[in-house]
């Protein structure tokens, strides 16, 4: 995408928010878009359970542009309630399998819990600030993505991707072109920072939670504990699939 095509969109519009995560891709989103900081509300959602380096880094951010905007939403107070986040999600420890028979043992899934603490205040704020005009640093080439492309209009809410179309490399090669320091984190974390407690997106995380271990072992003991619980869990009702497997196989 051409710097003249996202300054035609940027000109369309009066109230943008761009989505910070204090990531690769939002950085690179930010300074590219550097001559229009007066124009953007740079916004970031704290949901209350951030690594130590991502609140330095948003502390850093504050200061830069003339408009910053920190939604909170309270992380620990939702897995209280819902459970902890997880890939995998046995339904009876589920919020709609409390119900029939509660367990000591909550679990969601993970898109649920990002929903609650991430996405649905950050979607309330913009219509509450009447943004029209939601810039992210989402790319084709992501793990995880919106299913939404650079252009995409709703409820009177246009989506701009600036770096729809860039690779890993090409964000890190941006950033040290332009003499922009790298996250710190990319030392020992393949993605961004998000909540450091998550018990999610395991895929995606190795190399941050192996080095947890040894950065924060506090941290690494509580995460540590909750995905033994998750795993036991599991387990019982994959013992039931399992019994149900050979029970059926026995009787062919």
């Amino acid at each position: 995408m051409t710097m003249k095509t996202i300054e035609s969109v940027i000109n369309r519009h009066e109230r943008i928010a761009l989505h910070f995560s204090g990531g690769k891709d939002s950085l690179c989103c930010l300074y590219l878009l550097k001559d229009y900081w007066d124009k953007i509300d740079v916004v970031w959602v704290n949901a209350g359970a951030s690594y130590p380096e991502t609140l330095q880094q948003m502390e850093a951010v504050r200061q830069l542009v003339p408009n910053f905007v920190e939604i909170k939403s309270d992380q620990p107070s939702v897995i209280a309630k819902y459970g902890f986040p997880s890939d995998i999600v046995p339904v009876p420890n589920a919020e709609v399998g409390q119900h029939l028979r509660p367990l000591d043992v909550k679990i969601q899934p993970w898109t649920a819990c990002c929903w609650k603490n991430l996405w649905e205040p950050m979607q309330n704020k913009m219509k509450e600030m009447g943004i029209t005009l939601i810039i992210r640093g989402q790319k084709n080439s992501d793990y995880r993505t919106a299913p939404i492309k650079s252009g995409y209009v709703e409820n009177g809410i246009e989506y701009l991707f600036p770096l729809e179309h860039w690779t890993h490399d090409d964000c890190f090669q941006f950033l040290k072109n332009n003499n922009i320091p790298i996250p710190s984190w990319y030392e020992w974390a393949d993605t961004s920072l998000d909540c450091w407690d998550c018990t999610a997106c395991l895929d995606e995380r190795g190399k941050e939670i192996a080095n947890m271990k040894t950065r924060y072992p506090e941290k690494w003991d509580i995460v540590r504990n909750r995905l033994m619980l998750i795993r036991e869990e599991s387990i019982r009702e994959l013992n039931y699939i399992e019994k149900m497997i050979f029970a059926g196989g026995a009787n062919a």
